[in-house]
């Protein structure tokens, strides 16, 4: 069928089943045509599948399910990083929620920059003003909310801001236990030129 991929992945799992998840949605995206001719010509009863594929509300909900899932492997793959610290961590963390918000302002304009397999589906489209995904912000406003919830165990370690800007935080404002010792590092000259940083710091 001269189609760009020769083969449909099948999820794993091996070690990284969110990963291989992510993958198995964009090939299942990008075959949709060709899994559908192959349903119709060999597989019978399959109408139900058939009429899935070629359900636009059912295209729709896999296609913003792909994209929305790519942003959270590329996430995913940047907190399995090595040598990182939790600072370092919680800035991904913090990125990948104002990205959420970039995605629901967009999403509510119906501007799909950010969703590519969203876009290709919209272009496919003959209706002039292609697909609708404005419904899709609700589902951001889930992720949303489901990322608040669970950073509020993560933000209950004040230190993770001191640890990051060790030694040019307000030491007035620090803990009184740990006053003293920041005193002592931060007129420390040998670490103020310390060329380090991170988890090697």
């Amino acid at each position: 069928m001269d189609s760009a991929y020769g083969d449909l992945l099948l999820h794993t799992k091996v070690r990284v089943r969110w990963l291989s998840r992510g993958k198995c949605l964009v090939r299942f995206f990008e075959l949709r045509h060709e899994i559908a001719t192959f349903l119709r010509e060999e597989v019978t009863n399959s109408a139900e599948l058939q009429n899935d594929l070629e359900d636009v509300e059912f295209l729709r909900n896999l296609a913003f399910l792909t994209d929305i899932t790519q942003h959270l492997n590329v996430l995913n793959l940047q907190l399995q990083g090595k040598k990182q610290t939790i600072c370092q961590m919680d800035g991904f963390v913090d990125s990948f929620r104002k990205e959420l918000h970039l995605f629901k302002c967009a999403l509510g304009k119906n501007n799909l920059l950010h969703f590519s397999c969203c876009r290709k589906l919209s272009e496919e489209e003959e209706e002039e003003e292609g697909l609708e995904f404005r419904n899709c912000t609700e589902i951001i406003e889930v992720c949303l909310q489901i990322s608040t919830d669970d950073l509020t165990i993560l933000k209950a370690f004040d230190l993770i801001i001191l640890y990051s800007v060790i030694l040019y935080c307000d030491i007035e404002s620090q803990p009184g236990h740990l006053q003293l010792e920041l005193c002592e590092l931060q007129c420390d000259q040998s670490l103020n030129t310390f060329q380090v940083t991170g988890i090697d710091f």
